[in-house]
């Protein structure tokens, strides 16, 4: 049985929270090869075969994945919260 768990740590108002998800080993497995593939290093002219990752590697590179994505979706919501807040500017009225 494999697991995966997401621990957060803040100050006194978050305290410690996580939670763990259970996944046969089978699919941790499957897990593995599909973060090898989705977060390979794409070939160029200057390494044309650049070597696989390694299983520490792409668990690595997924959990990044995540953080980045979360952390841009925070931003946004931000943005569009405050973006909402300020009133439409008035029409210029020509007579």
């Amino acid at each position: 049985m494999g697991t995966v768990t997401l621990t957060v740590v803040g100050d006194v108002s978050v305290g410690t929270k996580a939670k763990t998800y259970n996944f046969t080993d089978a699919d941790i497995n499957r897990l593995v090869a599909w973060t090898k593939k989705a977060f390979a290093t794409v070939p160029t002219n200057a390494v044309p075969n650049p070597p696989a990752l390694t299983t520490t590697q792409s668990l690595v590179a997924w959990a990044d994945s995540f953080i980045n994505t979360t952390k841009t979706n925070v931003i946004n919501t931000e943005r569009n919260t405050a973006v909402a807040a300020v009133p439409a500017p008035v029409n210029i009225v020509i007579t």
